[in-house]
């Protein structure tokens, strides 16, 4: 078992290598520690989780939230352009970059970097019997188990600006 997760962590993390969006986090490096743990190393974003900023603010003004989204869309639809679907999108996977010029076009000075794209999958062979996903941002069909397409992430983005707009998520329960 350990074997088979070696070598999908090691596919996977190319496959994510490969994967160049201005608003995803570049994954760098991968590889093996003397003891066996498996690591990787990414680009650092200096900034706070979208999770962080609503703790904080609790709501944002809705063109800050659509700008947020739009740069989240953004990174999605360069993954989904290579067929990647991320599974795994929600706030704490969310960062952002502090220290961005406001501009007319940006009077928030946002710029997002999306976290975990082309590693979410991971978490299926990791936790079997457990599809990937946090379940207050996953779409029916995810939570069903059934096969997904791209529209499961747009469903968590939808969620998420829900989220960001009102304070509080779409879907009560647990």
């Amino acid at each position: 078992m350990y074997s088979a997760f070696r070598s999908l962590f090691f596919k996977e993390i190319r496959a994510a290598q490969g994967f160049v969006s201005e608003h995803a986090v570049q994954v760098r490096d991968c590889g093996q520690l003397p003891d066996e743990r498996l690591f990787l190393t990414m680009d650092f974003v200096e900034g706070e989780s979208l999770t962080q900023l609503l703790r904080r603010e609790k709501t944002l003004m809705p063109r800050h939230a659509l700008e947020i989204a739009r740069q989240i869309l953004l990174a999605l639809s360069s993954g989904h352009e290579k067929a990647s679907i991320h599974r795994d999108v929600k706030p704490s996977n969310v960062m952002l970059a502090s220290r961005v010029p406001k501009t007319s076009e940006n009077p928030h000075g946002v710029k997002v970097g999306l976290l975990d794209f082309g590693i979410a999958s991971l978490t299926e062979e990791m936790e079997a019997g457990r599809g990937p996903g946090t379940p207050h941002y996953m779409s029916p069909e995810q939570a069903a188990g059934e096969k997904l397409d791209q529209r499961s992430d747009l469903f968590a983005v939808g969620v998420m600006l829900f989220e960001m707009i009102s304070g509080s998520k779409p879907f009560a329960g647990r």
